[in-house]
């Protein structure tokens, strides 16, 4: 069975409690940036509904997310998908997550995220972020191809870490 891989996403992570939380207002606003279309973005504004209020007992978390991006030595080897490097040309045939995969595809996946959990908290935790490096197309690249970075060497060792 192959495995398969996707471009690797760090995400550190840390919170901080808020004296003021409670009356803390959180805007999101598009990246100002190209390669991503109108659609793939959350419009500006306020984000707020019924289950994003903040119950009045309670302290507020913040959550900082720092997500680097890290590419790969190209590969054409059988045991992974992709070749180790991130998608950044358009490709209309494919419908969930298309690409271009740049900054603007990881900062609005960061949005998303924090949309999500400050719904679901009801408020009570706020994400924050940022994706490095800044240019819209770099990634940090490591030395060596996918695999070496893979623990499991044989295809049995393989297929028990997915069951």
């Amino acid at each position: 069975m192959k495995s398969k891989a996707v471009m690797l996403l760090i995400l550190l992570t840390w919170t901080a409690h808020s004296a003021n939380a409670q009356t803390r207002k959180v805007y999101f606003t598009k990246p100002k940036i190209t390669g991503v279309s109108e659609q793939q973005l959350v419009p500006n504004g306020y984000f707020e509904s019924e289950n994003a209020r903040p119950e009045q007992t309670g302290k507020t978390d913040t959550l900082r997310i720092l997500a680097l991006r890290v590419s790969f030595k190209p590969d054409t080897i059988s045991e992974t998908t992709g070749n180790g490097t991130f998608q950044l040309v358009k490709n209309d045939s494919i419908i969930i997550d298309p690409p271009p995969h740049n900054r603007a595809y990881f900062q609005a996946q960061l949005v998303s995220l924090a949309h999500y959990y400050r719904s679901v908290s009801k408020g009570k935790l706020i994400l924050t972020g940022d994706v490095y490096p800044y240019g819209q197309n770099d990634s940090y690249r490591l030395p060596h191809e996918m695999a070496y970075y893979n623990p499991n060497t044989t295809e049995a060792e393989l297929d028990q870490r997915l069951s």
